[in-house]
């Protein structure tokens, strides 16, 4: 049986440290140096993963949410 994990709390949401220090994928540059297209890219593909998170595991979920709340992030800062 696994250890706890160390969780915190930010707003309502729950997120594991193991999360949190995960490498996020996507393009490694600035938001503002990145095409915007390719922002506009990331918005949509993290978006459309959403459709499945349904499916997929509990432990899943907040890994998708947490991808789209970065793309959102990124289009804002680059001024999409």
């Amino acid at each position: 049986m696994a250890g706890p994990r160390a969780v915190v709390k930010i707003g309502r949401a729950w997120l594991s440290l193991a999360t949190m220090n995960a490498p996020v994928p996507g393009d490694p540059r600035p938001p503002a140096a990145r095409p915007l297209e390719a922002v506009r890219a990331e918005v949509d593909s993290a978006l459309a993963a959403l459709d499945e998170v349904a499916e997929r595991p509990a432990s899943e979920h907040v890994a998708a949410f947490e991808r789209v709340h970065a793309a959102l992030g990124a289009a804002l800062a680059a001024g999409s």
